[in-house]
C-alpha cells in the first residue's frame, strides 16, 4: 500500500534571458547556499580576511599568505612548494562575487584577473579566472584550507 509522505525540496535556479532554470548539478558548487543556512556576521569577518590574503598577493608577501593556510595542511604543504606554485602568476586584480560561511567552513567566489609570471608566456597577457576558495575557522581565525577535509 502506498502511504502519503511529506517532502521538501530546496533547489538552485538561476534567471537568464529566456527565464529561470534550475542550476544543473555538476554547477552547484558555484553558487552559494540559501542566505537562511549561512552566518552573516561571520562572512563579514572571512571576506575581510580573504581581503588580506589578496593585499598579501598583490605585493607577493609569501610568509604572511602562507601563514594565513589551515596549520593542519602546512604538515603537506611546504612553505617552498607554496611558494612554488603562488609565483606561477601574478595577480593584478579581483572582484569577490560571494562569500559563504555554514558553520565553521566558508567559501569565497571571486573572479581574479592574473598573468602567467613565465616570461617564455609573456605575449599571452592578463585574463581572468573565477575560482571557489575553501576556508576554515580555526580558534576563531579564518584559514585557506588548501587541502579539503
Amino acid at each position: 500500500d502506498f502511504e502519503p509522505r511529506e517532502a521538501r525540496l530546496w533547489q538552485k535556479w538561476r534567471h537568464s534571458k529566456d527565464g529561470w532554470f534550475p542550476i544543473p548539478q555538476e554547477d552547484l558548487d558555484s553558487y552559494p547556499e540559501s542566505p537562511v543556512l549561512r552566518d552573516a556576521a561571520l562572512e563579514q569577518q572571512l571576506r575581510e580576511r580573504f581581503d588580506q590574503t589578496f593585499q598579501a598577493r598583490l605585493v607577493r608577501d609569501w610568509k604572511r599568505l602562507y601563514d594565513m593556510t589551515d596549520p593542519r595542511d602546512r604538515e603537506t604543504v611546504t612553505f617552498d612548494m607554496y611558494v612554488e606554485a603562488e609565483e606561477l602568476f601574478e595577480y593584478l586584480s579581483c572582484q569577490v562575487e560571494w562569500v559563504e560561511v555554514i558553520k565553521e567552513f566558508g567559501r569565497v567566489r571571486v573572479n581574479y584577473r592574473h598573468k602567467v609570471t613565465d616570461k617564455s608566456l609573456e605575449k599571452l597577457g592578463a585574463k581572468d579566472g573565477i575560482l571557489t576558495e575553501r576556508w576554515v575557522l580555526i580558534d576563531n581565525q579564518w584559514y585557506r584550507d588548501l587541502k579539503r577535509r
